[in-house]
């Protein structure tokens, strides 16, 4: 793609001149308007973003690294509160596993009584 007239010394936001300081502040607050969400500082787009790709299963040092974090320690500090939910389903899951463990316990034993009392009458 070609740009009519482009020079090296344009600027990455906007052209020959910059942008002003608070053209992409007041562009976003219009479209948050628009859509009818709440506005939120540029930054949260970022917090947003994370929350979003944990809540949806996505490696947690995979997102350290799309953050631009050096350490996962700064991606786990900043969003341990997201892993409540996912440390619930565990839990959860622990729990239906036992139940399921129980039951088949259950219908284990109620086998070897059935198994054992044939075995019985066709002894006598």
């Amino acid at each position: 793609m070609s740009y009519t007239n482009f020079q090296e010394s344009w600027f990455i936001f906007g052209n020959s001149t910059p942008l002003g300081d608070d053209v992409i502040r007041r562009r976003k607050n219009n479209k948050c308007k628009e859509a009818g969400v709440k506005v939120i500082r540029i930054h949260d787009f970022r917090h947003s973003c994370a929350s979003l790709l944990i809540n949806n299963g996505t490696d947690i040092t995979l997102v350290a690294k799309y953050l631009g974090h050096s350490k996962i320690d700064e991606t786990l500090n900043t969003y341990s509160h997201m892993f409540k939910n996912k440390l619930d389903n565990i839990i959860g899951l622990i729990d239906k596993l036992n139940d399921t463990r129980e039951k088949n316990i259950e219908c284990d034993k109620s086998n070897d009584y059935k198994d054992n009392k044939d075995d019985f009458e066709m002894s006598l």
